[in-house]
């Protein structure tokens, strides 16, 4: 389960902090959390920037998996 108004509050301050490497590998977990939340949306969302194959999230979801897979915790 994801608290929304805590989830959308950190991913502005990601977003706001992109190019903070040490931040976002501090970060690692929640990182993960926001690629598993596109991965889900990709299948809801039209975007035309994602692929019109049934594996348009599988990127958000390979990026998740390292995210956890790599995170310092």
């Amino acid at each position: 389960m994801v608290d929304k108004l805590k989830f959308l509050r950190e991913y502005n301050y990601l977003m706001d902090h992109m190019n903070d490497v040490a931040m976002v590998r501090e970060n690692a977990p929640y990182v993960a959390l926001v690629f598993s939340v596109f991965a889900c949306a990709s299948r809801i969302v039209e975007d035309p920037g994602l692929s019109d194959t049934d594996y348009s999230g599988i990127e958000f979801y390979e990026r998740s998996v390292l995210g956890i897979y790599f995170s310092p915790s």
